[in-house]
């Protein structure tokens, strides 16, 4: 066996170990590769040996990502989508994952988070203060706009 091919293949084997730990990206292989000292040339071979072997998927990648951040962290949509995003993802890409969220699920979740935030307030503060304390949280959470007002409105009315 030539050097070349046994570089290629001691790669592909870390590579596959790496990737066999966790779902990857194409871009964390990458780097992964860059420090065992690839080549662009070698990088991309077993980057397209990966996928083909199917140690490497960016819709598996997307999908464990999207659920695990909600179900676990319970972020939002647009903090998850920027989290994969900041993982090397397209926007196309990104979506495959966030189609796997029940959007009735994430609601539920929202209104839970918010209800359980709504409760640890301090009674002294005004209906105000409550609503930007809320709308806070859940926006730093990666909530939509749109859906943290609806919900807020609700737990107020609910509350008076």
């Amino acid at each position: 066996m030539q050097e070349e091919e046994k570089r290629f293949v001691q790669f592909c084997q870390q590579a596959a170990a790496f990737c066999a730990y966790q779902e990857r990206t194409p871009k964390q292989v990458t780097e992964k590769l860059q420090q065992l000292a690839a080549t662009p040339d070698e990088t991309e071979e077993v980057i397209q040996w990966l996928i083909s072997e199917k140690f490497l998927s960016v819709e598996r990648y997307a999908q464990s990502y999207s659920n695990g951040k909600f179900r676990f962290k319970k972020w939002g949509k647009l903090k998850i989508r920027q989290g994969l995003r900041q993982s090397g993802l397209t926007d196309t890409e990104a979506s495959m994952g966030m189609d796997e969220i029940d959007q009735d699920q994430y609601e539920q979740t929202l209104y839970a988070l918010l209800l359980k935030k709504y409760q640890s307030l301090k009674t002294e503060l005004s209906p105000m203060q409550k609503r930007g304390k809320l709308y806070f949280f859940a926006a730093s959470k990666g909530y939509e706009s749109d859906l943290i007002r609806q919900y807020i409105e609700q737990i107020m009315r609910e509350e008076v």
